[in-house]
């Protein structure tokens, strides 16, 4: 390796570009050794490289850019065909959620549960005056743009709302075809997305391929969403799963704890967000935002999951690293939509588990809290520690910045191959 080189793999671990964790690994001889990251120390460095010296920068980790290199994360292996996984998209059901979307925002009632009520009210409250498009433009960073077209008054069901059946299926896309069709003059097909606005109804999304489908106008919608209650966060909840999202509560025969992943995911609980997985499952985190780590001992510094720049994901795989199946993701905490008596201590890193063979509502993801059992207080802070014999790393909270970022030391134990 020339001078310059050596001198140019100090920069780029500074930069980013490289892992110090690698750099570390190879033991370089200098003619020259800089001590300190201030501008003279650079400077001094980058005239002796040009002298023809060796030189090695060191006490690069003081620069805060230990933590900046990236590297991509493979496609979870579903090891099946699994519904609302939390790895790809079934693309025969859902379309990227990038982009602009159009939405039709519908009213309708039953005979037996009439509606008076101003629609236009309705749907101010429901949105939250714009709130709800906000929330889908502040967590994709920009790259999903909502656009609403209400239809307003009331439109009557031609059945009762027990008449459809709302454990099944068959119920639900019975109940989508008769709304549907009360509507002759809105071609559903137009739309992205559609909400009904349905009092009296529960909140469900559908969402299933050509052979379950809701039949309109000789071709298949794949995706709707019906919304009995006004809360815009609970409308999120029910859009993201026409995006391709799962239900992270548990329901059925699910295995395990229940609620493994606590309020932390808009899918669960009374957050104010979506998880860094999610934001990477649809397309919203930039590839310098999150990190693969695979194997060695790395000290990185995560960035707020909501700011617009610096890594704010790190993803271990438990099993095959080429094709995982499961992993464990480091991230810091957001905010919780709970009472002021029950807001847990702000900030913090959050850990949990993504297993893409798992379905939707049976306990797909599960966060590991810092201090037993308690969910809502999950959050490691400085000087907390994490080890778990089914975890493929351990975790140490080294320190919180001022600007609310933190640095963490991540051990990937010995990678597990199939």
């Amino acid at each position: 390796m020339t001078a310059i080189n050596k001198w140019m793999l100090a920069v780029a671990v500074c930069l980013g570009l490289v892992a110090d964790a690698d750099a570390r690994a190879e033991t370089h001889e200098a003619d020259v050794v800089v001590h300190g990251d201030a501008s003279g120390g650079v400077t001094a460095a980058v005239q002796a490289a040009r002298m023809g010296k060796s030189v090695t920068l060191a006490s690069l980790l003081s620069l805060g850019c230990a933590a900046n290199v990236t590297h991509p994360i493979p496609t979870l292996d579903t090891k099946g065909d699994v519904y609302k996984t939390e790895g790809p998209n079934d693309p025969l059901i859902y379309d990227p959620v990038v982009g602009h979307k159009t939405a039709v925002l519908l009213y309708v009632d039953f005979p037996n549960i009439p509606q008076a009520g101003d629609t236009k009210e309705r749907g101010q409250k429901l949105l939250a005056g714009g709130k709800f498009q906000k929330l889908f433009k502040d967590q994709s960073y920009g790259k999903l743009s909502l656009d609403i077209k209400h239809v307003h008054g009331w439109r009557t069901m031609p059945k009762q709302n027990k008449a459809y059946d709302p454990t099944t299926t068959e119920g639900h896309r019975e109940m989508f075809v008769d709304a549907f069709a009360l509507y002759p003059e809105i071609n559903m097909l137009d739309y992205d997305y559609i909400l009904i606005s349905m009092p009296g109804r529960g909140n469900f999304a559908f969402g299933e391929r050509d052979d379950k489908a809701i039949p309109y106008r000789g071709k298949k919608i794949n995706t709707a969403v019906n919304q009995g209650s006004m809360s815009y966060f609970t409308l999120a909840h029910e859009l993201a799963h026409c995006m391709g999202l799962p239900d992270l509560y548990s329901y059925g025969d699910a295995k395990g704890p229940r609620n493994p992943l606590g309020p932390w995911d808009i899918m669960c609980g009374p957050a104010t967000g979506f998880l860094g997985w999610h934001r990477h499952k649809f397309g919203w985190l930039d590839a310098d935002r999150k990190t693969y780590l695979t194997n060695g001992s790395h000290k990185l510094k995560l960035a707020p999951i909501n700011g617009d720049r610096g890594v704010s994901m790190i993803v271990v795989p438990v099993d095959n690293p080429e094709h995982p199946s499961k992993i464990f993701v480091v991230e810091l905490a957001q905010p919780l939509r709970v009472k002021d008596a029950d807001q847990p201590r702000s900030g913090g890193v959050l850990i949990y588990s993504v297993d893409a063979t798992i379905a939707s509502g049976q306990n797909p993801v599960a966060v590991y809290p810092a201090r037993g059992k308690d969910k809502i207080n999950a959050a490691y802070h400085e000087g907390d520690s994490f080890e778990q014999d089914d975890s493929p790393m351990s975790v140490k909270v080294l320190k919180k910045n001022e600007d609310g970022s933190y640095v963490v030391e991540v051990v990937v134990k010995a990678p597990v191959t199939e």
